[in-house]
């Protein structure tokens, strides 16, 4: 079954009906830990998004900032990284750019992880243990692209109304 959030007067109380449930939540935080231990978290291009992000931010602040509109147009058209960027920059309004591109990271690995095991345990309740199998996933950028395409197989397989199922393989 799911795990159940319960408001009981004014705390919240979370049962977990089992140990998979409980294991999984303990190696989320476990793999959150790298991010929050270090200063600088290693990635690709995070420091470019983390810019972007501060530009979007600052782009109207003309007082501090007057270049910005003079060298960026600002595109309003539904990037790849739109939503990131968008995110990082009001998080920036509130917390220090290092800290709203780790929760930006933690997102990432809680969203990643809890959706898979959603969909994982959706197509087969059975199967609780399964999810446990994305966690190789989680750090390594060459093989999410694949767990997510068959994750989108799996999803149409386990699809009732859908009788075509030859193209849905993206």
């Amino acid at each position: 079954m799911t795990d159940r959030l319960i408001l009981t007067g004014n705390r919240f109380e979370v049962y977990f009906r089992d140990w998979q449930s409980c294991l999984f939540l303990g190696m989320t935080i476990l793999y959150l830990l790298p991010i929050w231990s270090i200063q600088f978290f290693p990635t690709q291009d995070g420091p470019s998004h983390v810019y972007n992000a501060l530009i979007i931010k600052e782009y109207f602040n003309t007082d501090r900032y007057p270049l910005f509109q003079q060298y960026y147009n600002l595109n309003l058209q539904p990037m790849p990284n739109w939503f990131g960027h968008v995110v990082m920059a009001i998080l920036m309004f509130a917390l220090n750019p290092l800290i709203a591109e780790k929760l930006m990271l933690t997102g990432y690995v809680v969203l990643f992880l809890y959706s898979g095991r959603y969909l994982i345990i959706s197509v087969d309740p059975a199967k609780r243990g399964l999810p446990f199998i994305l966690f190789p996933f989680v750090y390594n950028f060459i093989l999410q692209p694949w767990l997510l395409l068959i994750g989108n197989r799996l999803l149409v397989e386990a699809s009732p109304g859908v009788t075509d199922k030859t193209g849905y393989f993206i």
